[in-house]
């Protein structure tokens, strides 16, 4: 008896240890479907092959779009199929996680995932010579990302905070997080929706000082897996709220002070609607950018807003660009001219525009931030 019971125990553990994230499970009700044959590599280079390790792709609500246990198929390779299933017929940006079970713990992989419905990835001899991922940091909060103790003074923060397209960042796991000049963290708090339905971040912020210290903030974003700067800074007074009243309800707004510039493997058309600070674009302009001028593709020594560019990336890169004061929309001239817009418009009319995509030009009839597109003017 004592026997079982240790086994049962043994199992039980096992079962335990091994468990998948929360919200890792197979989609339901989608329209539109496509199959990935994938493996993954960790930053060493190895094969996550052990089992009971998964593979899942999440959309930008963080929402589970696929999910795989690992697997050795009839051709005795060991790998993630995955069925991946959208609303929507093409979608760009899904995130991929891995789910390693011979270290216990979750990835982020380097590549983001196309949809493109009915196609199959890689779109030849999959099963047997799978498209291959990347894992890089391990997923979660960053390393002092802890409560406050022994500070003398509180203040309750009601927060939300929103992206450059109005959207929040509230899916399950993001955490908002508040420090002081020296980097320590002086209070977080995980995305929750209180008793009125309204989801926010409920921050209880800590300072030994009753008023005037400054503290910036972070969130992470459970989706992505980065960590952003907000905006916003926010001014400790012991004992209050802000917003100062019916934060519950209506919290307060931050908003992000960092866009994603996310370069695919190969040439991508780049557009800015702001011009970068001088630290990015020291990152940025190592990349050596092309811009048009001149009637010619040049090397550029400055990056601007609203320019056409063109980065050549050996491997996907996501680089974080701190944002500036945003720049109104362009004024298109007669002919042909490389430009991006500041806010989402829809082409001119006597205008035709082109945009760059799996690698060939194709014309569109809207215009979004960060793109580069060809604009023809005919007068």
């Amino acid at each position: 008896m004592k026997r079982t019971r240790i086994a049962f125990v043994l199992v039980l553990l096992c079962c335990i240890v091994h468990a998948l994230p929360d919200g890792w499970m197979k989609p339901e009700g989608d329209a539109y479907t496509m199959s990935v044959f994938a493996q993954v590599l960790n930053e060493n280079g190895v094969p996550v092959v052990a089992e009971g390790s998964a593979l899942a792709v999440f959309d930008g609500a963080g929402n589970c779009r696929g999910m795989a246990a690992v697997r050795t198929n009839a051709q005795g390779v060991t790998l993630f199929q995955i069925s991946v299933s959208s609303d929507a017929q093409e979608e760009e940006g899904l995130r991929l996680r891995v789910y390693d079970a011979a270290r216990d713990e979750v990835r982020m992989l380097r590549e983001t995932l196309e949809f493109r419905v009915d196609t199959v990835l890689p779109p030849r001899d999959g099963p047997v010579h799978p498209r291959v991922f990347h894992a890089t940091g391990v997923y979660g909060l960053p390393d002092g990302w802890e409560k406050p103790t022994g500070y003398a003074y509180t203040l309750s923060l009601y927060a939300q905070v929103a992206r450059d397209d109005g959207s929040l960042v509230q899916s399950s796991g993001s955490t908002l997080a508040v420090f002081d000049a020296q980097g320590k963290c002086r209070g977080l708090k995980e995305v929750a929706v209180n008793s009125q339905g309204v989801t926010l971040y409920r921050v209880s912020v800590a300072s030994n000082q009753a008023i005037g210290e400054g503290l910036s903030l972070k969130i992470f974003d459970a989706v992505t897996g980065l960590v952003y700067d907000i905006a916003e800074t926010l001014a400790f007074v012991a004992d209050t709220a802000i917003p100062q009243s019916g934060g519950m309800v209506a919290p307060q707004v931050f908003h992000l002070s960092q866009v994603e510039c996310v370069l695919e493997p190969g040439w991508n058309a780049v557009s800015f609607p702001f011009t970068p600070r001088l630290d990015d674009q020291t990152a940025l302009l190592a990349m050596k950018p092309l811009g048009f001028a001149n009637g010619t593709f040049e090397r550029v020594e400055t990056l601007g807003a609203n320019c056409g560019y063109w980065f050549f990336a050996r491997e996907q890169t996501v680089l974080l660009v701190t944002k500036q004061a945003i720049a109104k929309n362009p004024t298109f001239v007669k002919g042909w001219q490389c430009v991006g817009v500041s806010k989402e418009m829809d082409v001119p009319n006597g205008c035709q525009a082109f945009a760059w995509k799996h690698g060939a030009f194709e014309p569109v009839h809207a215009l979004v931030p960060g793109k580069t597109y060809w604009l023809y003017r005919e007068r």
